[in-house]
């Protein structure tokens, strides 16, 4: 199976549209964007009919509780009936909004900063106009805080906390100096987050914890593993500066991109003790270098990485 992916048509004002360049006899996965309408095709292939349903929008403004401050960003949380809930990171505007493209019908609408929440109510979204919530007063809740440190109990810093599998999924937020992190405004129940240097699955550890009507105060112990830290440049010295770093395990598994070769070409990544290969990836999606390295558990492995431009 072969997903198109970097390719895209746009359909006409028939709604008809051409895909070319796809090799014969290959399985596709066409995507619809937007729309969680996927299709399968074998190459050359016509006949290829997508529904895209009925949208509409949201708007209106969220008005923080008395002593909240203003965050960067908000979190919409939409539950449409018979589907998944759809997170929706926003900037904050002066809390205005306005959304389109949401799925109309039934849906649950709830909102949430780090300090306050609009608890989930039931709207109907119109189909091809916004619906309008007018203002929308936000309430201070229970907060969930705590520290993300290693079985040694040293903090861990920059590190990312998510929430998973829960209607919130995708709240994130990163462990600041101290390990220390505020996740947000969360209504009482069961959550899991998992935790990482990045937000991918070979390289994160699973929480599971309780928040109360007071909210929670979390220790969340994460593997501390080993380091590999080294340089990135040309042949002739000159840093691969911006470039990605991508890592996999060598037994098995989905490489993810852990780091930003700096300006002065050096880069750093935490990881489980194991064997591990290592890519520098430029903008283009080039692979500019590559190598391989052994990391030590409690300990630092080096790795200089030479390449092209």
């Amino acid at each position: 199976m072969t997903d198109v992916t970097g390719r895209a048509a746009r359909s006409n004002s028939a709604g008809r549209f051409r895909l070319d360049g796809l090799d014969a006899g290959v399985r596709y996965r066409l995507h619809l964007m937007g729309s969680g309408d996927i299709a399968e095709v074998v190459a050359p292939a016509t006949g290829v009919d997508f529904t895209v349903p009925s949208t509409g929008a949201l708007s209106g403004r969220l008005l923080l509780p008395p002593g909240a401050i203003s965050p960067r960003q908000w979190n919409l949380v939409l539950e449409p009936e018979g589907q998944a809930p759809r997170l929706l990171p926003l900037d904050w505007n002066e809390g205005r909004f306005r959304v389109a493209g949401l799925p109309a019908g039934r849906a649950r609408f709830s909102a949430i900063t780090l300090e306050a929440r609009i608890p989930p109510r039931e709207i109907e979204i119109p189909a091809d106009r916004a619906l309008e919530l007018g203002e929308l007063r936000m309430e201070s809740g229970p907060l969930v805080r705590g520290v993300v440190r290693d079985p040694a109990g040293v903090p861990f810093a920059g590190r990312f906390v998510q929430l998973i599998g829960s209607r919130l999924a995708g709240v994130s937020t990163r462990s600041e100096s101290e390990g220390r992190f505020l996740l947000g405004c969360l209504p009482p129940g069961r959550y899991a987050v998992v935790v990482g240097q990045a937000l991918a699955g070979e390289f994160t550890s699973r929480h599971e914890f309780d928040v109360g009507p007071d909210g929670a105060d979390i220790d969340l112990v994460h593997p501390r593993g080993g380091t590999v830290r080294g340089t990135a440049r040309t042949g002739a010295g000159v840093p691969l500066a911006g470039s990605s770093v991508r890592v996999a395990p060598v037994a098995g598994g989905d490489p993810a991109v852990l780091a930003t070769v700096s300006h002065l070409g050096r880069w750093s990544v935490d990881l489980p003790e194991g064997d591990y290969r290592f890519e520098i990836v430029a903008a283009d999606g080039g692979v500019r270098a590559e190598g391989r390295a052994k990391v030590p558990e409690g300990g630092e492995a080096v790795l200089d990485l030479v390449g092209e431009r």
